[in-house]
């Protein structure tokens, strides 16, 4: 199932039968696959899916699945046959790093400069991302001093290549087989036919790629019973046991190729077909590979190696940035590589010859020029010298910017900032530390979709483009035109997010299901938690969720973080909501699961326990459901670290369901709670014994919002990114409200310059104005609270306040909410003039 941005299928001529041969040809060999070779963990032969929308049959890539759906947006711009000449950088900090500010590219002829409002990130691939930085000044000091640039020194940068070195044999097929031999010959009647297929009827070679039947294996003659042990021990003992100390890396790379070798469930090679003719002779990176030089119809069979111990290099070779690098792959530079890989390609006849792939080729039929008719008869140095003239490269070239520890060879950390720099990062294939075991397609979209909840953005969050689901705010971070001060930045900027992120413990022991809990602290003396669990099942007897944790004694590095115990830590607020609650109501720790698994669907969802204080309060509802959109924030930001992925990733939504745990009506405020997820609401007094295993997450309380606790006193917090960020612009469902719908009140008030109000709700839209906007509050006799002053400050709108006077015999602000408020006419006019002046002055009236 499709459930991200790139569509991903298996094309139609699987069906053909050399796919089909392919995949029980490898299990009559032993190598069936046992597990899904998507996992990331599988020997055995399969058919791959590939990136092609499995609808239009066209290419589903970077471009379709990403850049089209976001090319309106005003605040992206793209611009194309440019030259990226270098990135220029103002200052630096405390600890020394160099600041990243402009980049500076050629355009038309013309030099340009474009400055950072917040972050540079590099994406030039594996060649041109070193390139760019040494042109930049980030590098070695030998090389850039040879070119005149000045330097953050760094050595790793533009080292460490590495790409999967492939060899293979092409095999003459049988008559009644199909390749694409024709079409690589240009036939024009083949070609037009196969043209006509594909705009008719979106079928033929054209829906294809290349490459649809794959295999994973170790390498064979290590399992041989009587000989593979002394032969690994022998490739063991010959690798070099000493690395050059410039180098440091390469400890790290041959200590992970040993692992491989002496695991059996380990692949080190990577097999597939071609359905055509190729020729590995001659010099080049491969681009004879792809040469139609016979008449015959052919299928080829290569082998990669997927972990080359030899690593090259990609450098500038001039200050001139139309220069291009000078890249040194040095493929099969280090004699383990010419060893395995050519126990690899001996493999190939082995695999040729087992049925029903060897009924499919010719008998006595033509194979590549050059090579012996049965490679199993030959010398393996023989073998090793066809690997050495027939090697191409697999055109996955990657590690160029390493995310490693700068001591060890690297030139990114753990977040792809650059060493030695800030406001700089790298994302693209470069920043692989150690090549993938496949093609590393599907990693570097991983890797950039995984920045975006990193990376820093400087606008509104909007729901419209996912109607069901609120997306994470969490890509904001702290800058110092946000917040000014270490208070206001730990409540109102990323860094609100990211303690909570960071201050966080597994309560549960190793063997049990996981259940973490994240902290903050906003208020002295006090920590606000939140939780997520996973595969709970409920249990309608007790009408709680029962989890499978063991629960585990703190260590004492924990307790010295301040990590609060749980259930106990778990705070409780007014009107009996909290996370403590909740779990003392809703979920059942430490209990035995084994005698409800059997009855319990396998499929697992997300399950959102809330339990709402009512709508007595309108500002207490709205601060209820900003922390739940927190608590998602926390939970899309940080990794697990037992599986190292998101707690909730970006196609969490599709399975995710708010259970309100309260027996309260909806409120006007369901469609809010409705964009947290895209099932439906449920109650928990409807569920039943037939709910599927789900994870579960336990929201901040909205009692705990910082916005909230800052209510008393005035802040000097301004432009907040966390509350801009989190405030949608929405367009709701009608939704009755008195005499006017909420939807009808937001139309509204999306188009205001001045909301004036009596503190109370009646000032809550002030989250929903538009940017630039003014707010009067006029405040109830005595009463001092400062919470909305702060609010529309943070969002960066004007304000203007005043005190009124309370009908009836309250004094103080002991009832205030239930009083009329009196002001002076003329009070109030000046209060609105200064605030139509303040929108003038900004010149932000619609």
């Amino acid at each position: 199932m499709n459930t991200g941005p790139v569509q991903v299928s298996f094309p139609d001529s699987v069906k053909d039968p050399i796919a089909n041969a392919w995949v029980k040809s490898f299990k009559s060999l032993g190598h069936a696959m046992r597990h899904d070779p998507f996992c990331g963990k599988a020997v055995g032969g399969y058919t791959n899916a590939t990136t092609i929308d499995p609808v239009t049959k066209t290419r589903s890539y970077a471009g379709s699945a990403y850049y089209k759906p976001a090319a309106r947006r005003s605040n992206l711009q793209l611009i194309t046959g440019a030259l990226v000449e270098k990135l220029l950088f103002t200052g630096s900090t405390s600890d020394g790093d160099v600041i990243a500010t402009d980049v500076q590219f050629a355009k038309d002829g013309e030099s340009q400069t474009i400055k950072a409002r917040k972050e540079v990130i590099l994406s030039a691939g594996a060649f041109n991302s070193p390139k760019i930085l040494e042109l930049s000044g980030i590098g070695s000091r030998t090389l850039l001093d040879e070119h005149k640039i000045p330097v953050v020194d760094n050595p790793n940068v533009g080292e460490n290549l590495q790409d999967h070195v492939l060899a293979g044999i092409s095999f003459e097929v049988q008559d009644f087989i199909n390749t694409k031999d024709d079409l690589m010959r240009r036939v024009p009647e083949v070609v037009d036919a196969a043209m006509n297929d594909y705009k008719t009827h979106q079928f033929g070679p054209f829906t294809v790629g290349g490459n649809y039947s794959s295999a994973l294996l170790p390498v064979p003659d290590f399992s041989r019973p009587e000989t593979g042990a002394s032969e690994l021990s022998a490739v063991l003992d010959a690798m070099p046991s000493s690395v050059d100390p410039t180098k440091p890396f390469q400890a790290e790379l041959a200590g992970f190729v040993r692992s491989l070798l002496t695991n059996p469930e380990e692949a080190t090679g990577g097999y597939f077909t071609y359905p055509a003719q190729s020729d590995f002779r001659g010099s080049g990176a491969g681009e004879s590979i792809i040469r139609t030089k016979f008449p015959e119809n052919y299928i080829t069979i290569a082998i990669s190696l997927l972990h080359p111990l030899s690593c090259g290099s990609s450098h500038i070779a001039s200050a001139d940035p139309k220069v291009s690098p000078v890249i040194d792959p040095r493929y099969l530079s280090n004699p383990a590589d010419v060893e395995l890989l050519a126990r690899h390609v001996r493999y190939i006849d082995v695999i040729a010859k087992s049925e029903p792939l060897a009924s499919m080729l010719k008998p006595g039929g033509k194979r590549s020029p050059g090579i012996p008719d049965d490679l199993r008869d030959v010398p393996l140095d023989k073998v090793k010298d066809f690997v050495k003239s027939a090697a191409k490269s697999t055109f996955h070239p990657t590690s160029t910017c390493a995310m490693m520890p700068r001591e060890k060879g690297g030139v990114v950390d753990s977040r792809l900032r650059v060493w030695g720099t800030k406001g700089l990062r790298v994302v693209d294939a470069s920043v692989i530390p150690i090549i993938t075991r496949g093609n590393p397609q599907s990693s570097v979209y991983a890797i950039a979709d995984k920045l975006k909840f990193q990376a820093p953005i400087s606008r509104n969050s909007s729901l419209l483009e996912n109607p069901h689901a609120r997306q994470p705010t969490s890509t904001i971070e702290s800058s110092p035109k946000s917040t000014e001060s270490i208070w206001c930045q730990e409540r109102f900027d990323a860094k609100y997010l990211e303690n909570a992120r960071d201050l966080s413990a597994s309560y549960c022991s190793p063997e049990s299901e996981a259940f973490t809990c994240f902290w903050s602290s906003t208020v002295a003396s006090r920590f606000d938690g939140m939780c997520h669990g996973y595969g709970a099942i409920f249990d309608a007897n007790i009408s709680k969720f029962r989890l499978g944790c063991s629960l585990r004694e703190l260590a004492q590095e924990e307790i010295d973080r301040d990590i609060p115990k749980i259930p106990s830590g778990l705070s409780r607020y007014w009107y009996e909501t909290g996370p403590g609650v909740v779990v003392d109501q809703g979920v059942l720790l430490d209990a035995d699961l084994s005698p409800m698994m059997e009855a319990t669907p396998s499929t697992i969802t997300t399950s959102i326990l809330v339990k709402r204080e009512g709508n007595g309060n309108v500002w207490h509802c709205l601060m209820e459901i900003m922390s739940l959109w927190w608590t998602l924030d926390v939970l899309h930001m940080s990794l697990n670290p037992r599986l190292q992925r998101p707690y909730l990733d970006a196609n969490a939504a599709s399975s995710t369901q708010v259970i309100l745990m309260d027996n309260l009506e909806d409120g006007i405020f369901i469609d809010l709670w409705r964009h947290s997820a895209k099932m439906p609401i449920r109650r928990l007094r409807d569920l039943d014994a037939s709910e599927p295993q789900t994870n579960l997450v336990i929201p901040f309380a909205g009692g705990g919002n910082p916005l909230w606790q800052g209510d008393w006193d005035e802040l000097d917090c301004r432009d907040s990114p966390l509350l801009k960020t989190s405030i949608p612009q929405l367009d709701l469902e009608v939704v009755d409200f008195e005499h006017i719908s909420f939807a009808q009140q937001l139309r509204i008030i999306r188009e205001t310059d001045l909301l004036i109000g009596i503190h109370g709700a009646g000032l809550t839209h002030t989250m929903f104005l538009p940017p630039g906007s003014a707010v009067v509050e006029i405040l109830p006799g005595n009463v001092e609270k400062r919470g909305f002053q702060n609010f529309a400050q943070m969002l960066g709108h004007g304000y203007q306040r005043a005190h009124g006077k309370m009908h009836g015999n309250v004094s103080g602000d002991g009832q205030w909410a239930f009083d009329l408020v009196e002001l002076e006419s003329q009070m109030l006019l000046d209060l609105v003039g200064n605030a139509v002046r303040s929108l003038n002055n900004r010149n932000t009236f619609r």
